[in-house]
């Protein structure tokens, strides 16, 4: 179970890290930060709420990784690097 549970924490960082960054080259660099906020609000009201300890987890290391795309976009930006938006 704890095997299981690390594959899908690093699967899910990196799945939310770069759909971020893509996302947030395209649109303000905080445009990931909602739309992942939306996510969970609509996951949490289709299930009323009802996450066990691995299902909080799994939200908390996703906003990690849309945070990091952010912030990594954000301080490509400021050193000069030009994206998309």
């Amino acid at each position: 179970m704890i095997a299981m549970l690390v594959i899908l924490s690093l699967l899910t960082l990196v799945v939310t890290f770069g759909l971020g960054f893509i996302i947030d080259m395209l649109t303000p660099w905080w445009t990931s930060l909602v739309l992942y906020a939306a996510l969970v609000v609509y996951v949490l009201i289709r299930t009323s709420g009802a996450l066990r300890p691995f299902d909080w987890t799994l939200v908390i290391i996703g906003a990690v990784g849309a945070t990091a795309s952010g912030l990594v976009i954000r301080t490509l930006r400021r050193r000069g690097f030009r994206m998309f938006g």
